[in-house]
C-alpha cells in the first residue's frame, strides 16, 4: 500500500525590494481607479457606451450652437447662443449620466467587500471617499470645460470680425470656467452621497432621477398654476435647476422661466442659500457614513 508522501522546498524568505509607496500614492491609486471605472475601461461594453453616449450627446449639443452661430452670424435679427446657454441644453444629460455612473464607484465596492481591502492601509475610509469623490469630480469637470471651450472659440468665430469677438467676450472665459465647477460639485455630490446608503447602483441612480423629476414637475405645476405673489418663487422647487440659476448669476442674467418674475436680487440670494445646501447636505452625508465605516 502506497502511502502519501509530501516534500518541503525551503526556497527562503524573500523581501519586498520594489518602490514603497505611501499614503499619498495610495490615494492617487483609488482616484484613478475611480476615473477607469466611470469611463467603463476594463469593463463591459454596455459601461463603455455610457460615457461614449454622454460624449455624443454634448458633441451634438456643441455642434448645434456652433452651426446657429455661423448662420446668424450676420444677422441683426437673431442672435445665436453663447456660451452662457451651454447648461440650458445640456444639464438633463449630465444629470442622468452622473446618477447612473457615479453611484458604481461606491456601490460596487460595498457590495463586493474590496472596500475592507482599500481599508486595510495605508489609507483610511475618507482618504477613500475622497479619492472616489475626486475621480469623477475631475473628470466630468474635463467634460465639461471642453465642451464649454469647443462653444466659445465655436460662438466667437462667427462672422467677419473673430478677434474682436473674442476681445470683446473674454470675460466669459473666467465664468464658465467657474460656472463648470457649480456643476461639476453638483452632479459629483448628489449621487455618490445616495450612493452610500445602498450597494445596488440601480438603486442610488433611481434614486437621484426619480427626486429630481419629482421637483421638477412639482415646481412647474405650482408655479404656473398658483397665481400669486408665491408663484415665482415656487419655480425654485425644481432643485435640479439650481445649476442654471447659479450659472445665471455667474454670467449676470435674469433666470428663465417662472422664477425670473420674482425680486432677481432677493431670488439670487435664495439661490445661492439653496445651492450651497444642495452641495453642503449631501457631502456632510457621505463624509459622516464613511467616516464611521470600520473594519
Amino acid at each position: 500500500m502506497n502511502q502519501p508522501q509530501g516534500e518541503v522546498f525551503d526556497i527562503g524568505y524573500q523581501p519586498y525590494e520594489g518602490v514603497r509607496e505611501g499614503r499619498n500614492d495610495a490615494r492617487k491609486a483609488v482616484m484613478i481607479d475611480g476615473m477607469r471605472t466611470s469611463l467603463g475601461i476594463g469593463r463591459s461594453l454596455v459601461t463603455k457606451a455610457i460615457p461614449g453616449i454622454l460624449f455624443l450627446t454634448l458633441f451634438i449639443a456643441a455642434l448645434v450652437f456652433i452651426i446657429i452661430n455661423q448662420v446668424t452670424a450676420n444677422t441683426d435679427s437673431f442672435a445665436g447662443p453663447r456660451v452662457a446657454d451651454f447648461f440650458i441644453w445640456t444639464t438633463i444629460p449630465l444629470l442622468i449620466f452622473s446618477a447612473i455612473v457615479a453611484p458604481e464607484l461606491l456601490t460596487a465596492d460595498q457590495r463586493s467587500g474590496v472596500i475592507n481591502l482599500y481599508l486595510v492601509r495605508p489609507i483610511t475610509s475618507l482618504d477613500y471617499v475622497l479619492g472616489r469623490w475626486l475621480a469623477y469630480f475631475l473628470l466630468s469637470l474635463f467634460i465639461i470645460w471642453f465642451f464649454q471651450i469647443v462653444v466659445f472659440i465655436g460662438a466667437n468665430s462667427a462672422g467677419s470680425d473673430t478677434w474682436g469677438q473674442f476681445r470683446d467676450n473674454w470675460l466669459e472665459i473666467p465664468r464658465f470656467l467657474a460656472s463648470g465647477v457649480t456643476m461639476a460639485l453638483f452632479i459629483t455630490t448628489l449621487p455618490m452621497a445616495a450612493a452610500a446608503f445602498t450597494q445596488r447602483q440601480s438603486v442610488g441612480a433611481a434614486f437621484v432621477i426619480g427626486s429630481l423629476a419629482i421637483l421638477e414637475a412639482t415646481g412647474w405645476v405650482l408655479s404656473s398654476q398658483i397665481h400669486n405673489a408665491a408663484a415665482p418663487w415656487l419655480a425654485l422647487i425644481d432643485l435640479g435647476a439650481m445649476p442654471i440659476h447659479v450659472n445665471d448669476i455667474i454670467f449676470n442674467r435674469d433666470f428663465a422661466g417662472a422664477s425670473a418674475n420674482a425680486d432677481q436680487g432677493a431670488a439670487r440670494w435664495a439661490v445661492i442659500g439653496i445651492y450651497m445646501i444642495l452641495i453642503a447636505a449631501p457631502a456632510a452625508l457621505l463624509w459622516s457614513k464613511y467616516r464611521k465605516a470600520s473594519l
